[in-house]
């Protein structure tokens, strides 16, 4: 039996990452690992939608590389903190801060983060998807798909 190394992880993080962006339309999706100790979530994986400005996509991957969990005005630190879903709309967030700034960057309406929990059922990620108006898919729908990625 072969052992799992890191690099094939982050891969096959990577790929199932990368596949669910496409198969939703979506502008982004990205992985952060919950470093507890640390306060923060650290960047697994980033993967742009194909629409995505590529200089949008590096600006957001290293403002996003870590983030402490006080920074509140994401969704991806609201699922870390509360282990549930957070849904961020466009129209619903200031333009200036946080998602509803990385959501009009991005062109998207609204994204979807959804704490990953390891096999204990601590949190132990979050996983998230920035979609654009196009997507029809309910919240409910997409929180699912994201939960069945099968990060932990």
């Amino acid at each position: 039996m072969m052992k799992s190394s890191p690099d094939r992880d982050a891969d096959d993080v990577r790929t199932r990452v990368a596949d669910l962006c496409a198969t939703l339309g979506a502008c982004a999706a990205g992985y952060w690992r919950l470093d507890a100790e640390g306060r923060r979530l650290v960047q697994v994986v980033f993967v742009p939608g194909d629409r995505l400005d590529p200089q949008v996509g590096r600006e957001f991957a290293a403002a996003t590389a870590t983030v402490p969990l006080s920074q509140t005005s994401l969704g991806i630190v609201v699922a870390a903190i509360t282990g549930q879903p957070a849904v961020s709309r466009v129209e619903d967030l200031p333009a200036n801060s946080g998602s509803g700034r990385w959501l009009r960057a991005f062109g998207a309406s609204r994204s979807v983060a959804v704490p990953v929990q390891d096999p204990h059922g601590s949190v132990c990620g979050v996983v998230s998807v920035a979609l654009p108006d196009q997507n029809h898919t309910d919240d409910e729908t997409i929180a699912h798909r994201l939960g069945k990625l099968g990060l932990s």
